[in-house]
């Protein structure tokens, strides 16, 4: 389900999202770039492939701004792609997110507003063409009152209003409304308590009555230690489709962190009742991520459970550093036969040929595999991409891509092989 991930890998898109993750100081950054991509298979077939050149101009922007009252930042980055020989149409496309936060933890209220737009592919069968994804934008609107009954204890009431867009797919708008209630108690000043309910229920675009309603309990524990950081997580979700019996399965997140000695390792685990236009919540970018979630070409409720390790490793002779990721992902349909699975596999290996000059070497390997026997077909596919980048100024940098995509698959027609080249050129105001 990987979109190009290793190939086209926006680097505006990545210096969007990593302003997005990272907690800097205040500060507002634009930054232009254009990527020029030839490949011998620009539509990814079985047989002679059309050999094309691709090019994308973007725009990207990041910003963030922290003080007594509220923090707010952002990272959008906005691409036009342009195909040489029209193996697709030429298309426009936006990814980022943005945050604004009234209101600190001590204080009685907060209200939240959140905007993130993700690509998406068409279906879980699609390949990975710009043509074939869409784009899903989430928008929520989360106000909370904060009850501090002492200095260790607080309760949380708290609605959401989540609404979910999906452009360039007909596909129905959804709107999901939760009601939450949350109490939460400190054991001490690095570790707490939680217990939370939650009520809600999603409605497409024009129904007269909710598709699904849900409640969860779930119970947790968060510690920020010197160099570990987990939150668990642990609940029952009850959901009740329209015209269908309440079933009830596992509901939980894990998420753990350890740094030292200049290794990082993270684990992250979940599994959540959700439905196939909200899917994962937009949780990963498409270009960042081993795996992405998919559409359907048909609404249903779906069990999404994923698991994640990542480890990145200590600088070492000429910044010479080894990083490595896995990750799984099983979608379990409520009614489509169309339950399938994601595994897959990284390592990359970067090394500094000079002060301004890296080079990193990415190589890896996914599998889909479908429970439907006949329907669709399973596939193996390898990545690997080569990367020089060169710092001119601090400003102007430039890339040189090479790279092969081979998928293997018991259906010749879901075979291809593509090789591509390419440089890409940045500049940051």
């Amino acid at each position: 389900m990987v979109y190009q991930r290793s190939i086209t890998l926006s680097l505006l898109c990545s210096a969007c999202m990593g302003a997005w993750a990272a907690p800097a100081q205040d500060h507002f950054n634009t930054e232009v770039s254009t990527e020029s991509i030839f490949t011998d298979n620009a539509l990814k077939t079985a047989g002679d492939g059309i050999s094309e050149r691709q090019d994308t101009l973007s725009l990207g922007l990041s910003a963030q701004q922290n003080n007594r009252w509220s923090n707010f930042k952002l990272g959008y980055s906005a691409d036009r792609t342009y195909f040489s020989q029209a193996s697709q149409e030429d298309a426009n496309t936006l990814e980022g997110d943005a945050q604004w936060v009234l209101g600190k933890e001590y204080d009685w209220f907060n209200l939240t507003l959140q905007d993130s737009r993700r690509k998406v592919l068409r279906s879980n069968a699609a390949t990975p063409l710009l043509s074939n994804t869409g784009e899903r934008e989430l928008m929520t609107l989360k106000p909370q009152l904060r009850l501090h009954l002492s200095p260790v204890d607080q309760v949380i009431f708290g609605a959401s209003r989540e609404a979910v867009r999906v452009k360039r797919i007909a596909a129905a708008d959804a709107n999901r409304d939760t009601a939450d209630l949350i109490w939460q108690h400190h054991l001490s000043a690095a570790d707490k308590l939680m217990f939370s309910i939650n009520q809600g229920e999603s409605t497409r675009k024009d129904a007269d009555e909710a598709d699904y309603k849900y409640q969860i309990a779930r119970l947790g524990y968060q510690a920020q230690l010197n160099h570990l950081m987990y939150d668990i997580q642990l609940g029952y979700q009850k959901t009740r489709a329209r015209g269908q019996e309440e079933f009830g399965k596992p509901n939980y997140t894990l998420d753990i962190s350890y740094d030292k000695n200049g290794h990082s390792f993270s684990v992250g685990a979940s599994s959540a009742v959700t439905d196939t236009l909200f899917g994962d919540g937009n949780g990963g970018s498409l270009d960042e991520t081993l795996m992405q979630d998919s559409l359907s070409e048909n609404y249903d409720l779906v069990k999404l459970s994923q698991a994640s390790l990542s480890w990145t490793g200590p600088k070492l002779w000429r910044g010479l550093a080894f990083s490595a990721q896995m990750q799984y992902s099983n979608h379990d349909y409520s009614t489509l036969p169309e339950d399938y699975s994601d595994r897959a596999v990284s390592l990359s290996i970067n090394y500094s040929f000079a002060a301004r000059t890296q080079g990193n070497l990415r190589i890896e390997r996914s599998d889909a595999a479908f429970d439907q026997v006949g329907k669709l077909s399973d596939y193996q596919e390898d990545n690997l991409l080569l990367r020089i980048s060169h710092e001119f100024t601090q400003a102007l940098s430039a890339d040189f891509l090479l790279g092969k995509i081979q998928r293997h698959s018991d259906d010749a027609l879901n075979e291809y092989d593509e090789m591509r080249t390419g440089v890409s050129v940045h500049y940051q105001f």
